[in-house]
């Protein structure tokens, strides 16, 4: 069966990756169903979630302005 491209969310957030030389190399992300607006703690908390995944692939994450 197909997959669809993309799934509609009403309220995400994504951190971008990037390698140790600076080139953006993908992203971590979160979607809800419904509308909702993420805290300064969820968004710093997906943030080191990515930074420790990216630690994995020699690879850090964009901290979170």
């Amino acid at each position: 069966p197909s997959q669809p491209s993309s799934i509609a969310t009403a309220g995400s957030l994504a951190v971008p990756v990037i390698s140790e030389g600076g080139a953006v190399i993908g992203t971590l992300g979160i979607g809800k169903y419904v509308p909702y607006e993420f805290t300064g703690e969820e968004k710093a908390r997906l943030a080191a979630v990515a930074e420790e995944l990216a630690g994995h692939f020699g690879h850090k994450a964009l901290p979170d302005d």
